[in-house]
């Protein structure tokens, strides 16, 4: 598998992740954890402010391996052509 693809796999999965918690935060309704309300206070509620971590790092370990696949790996190759 290419790393392009894999990266991208990466990113939309913790794309698709984090836009299931904003859906489920719409419709389960008003929660408030220690005067936290809001998207926070949902987390917090519900007890899933680990899965939100998570799908952070999938989508910027996803972001840094595409972007490191398409910007420094054809540097390296006209770096060494020069040599």
């Amino acid at each position: 598998m290419k790393k392009l693809y894999f990266g991208t796999l990466l990113y939309l999965s913790g794309f698709a992740g984090h836009l299931t918690l904003i859906i489920i935060s719409t419709f389960k309704g008003n929660c408030t954890y220690n005067n936290i309300g809001g998207y926070k206070g949902f987390l917090f509620c519900y007890n899933v402010y680990s899965a939100y971590r998570l799908f952070w790092v999938l989508i910027v370990i996803g972001l840094l391996i595409c972007i490191l696949d398409v910007f420094l790996i054809p540097l390296k190759m006209q770096f060494k052509k020069y040599k």
